[in-house]
């Protein structure tokens, strides 16, 4: 999977079809992950705290959700296909584990949160 690195910090290029089928593959070999979407506020404390971006590179997939990621990958010369949003990005995994019959768990919220996710 191509990968472009913004101020240390490792994004994969991917779009959100493309992340939810790496997802899907993951799940079919029975294999957990960990996915992270950094904005640009993320990539700004990542640059200055070596302990936050060691963490965000070691995610399974990193997925820009930020048009500020897009531009300044662009700028660079790498350019990303697309922002992959995180609220997106749940919204279309829900669809897709119900759609492939998969179980979906939300772990932390506010009181009532769970229950207006699902």
């Amino acid at each position: 999977m191509a990968e472009v690195v913004l101020r240390g910090v490792r994004l994969h290029a991917v779009t959100m079809r493309e992340a939810l089928d790496v997802i899907a593959r993951a799940i079919a070999r029975g294999k957990g992950g960990w996915v992270i979407t950094p904005n640009l506020d993320i990539l700004r404390q990542a640059e200055r705290d070596a302990w936050l971006r060691d963490t965000v590179n070691r995610a399974d997939l990193v997925l820009a959700d930020g048009m500020p990621l897009i531009w300044a990958s662009r700028l660079q010369g790498t350019p990303l296909p697309e922002r992959v949003a995180g609220s997106t990005l749940v919204v279309e995994l829900a669809k897709r584990c119900a759609a492939e019959g998969w179980r979906l768990f939300l772990l932390g919220g506010a009181p009532g949160a769970a229950e207006a996710a699902a």
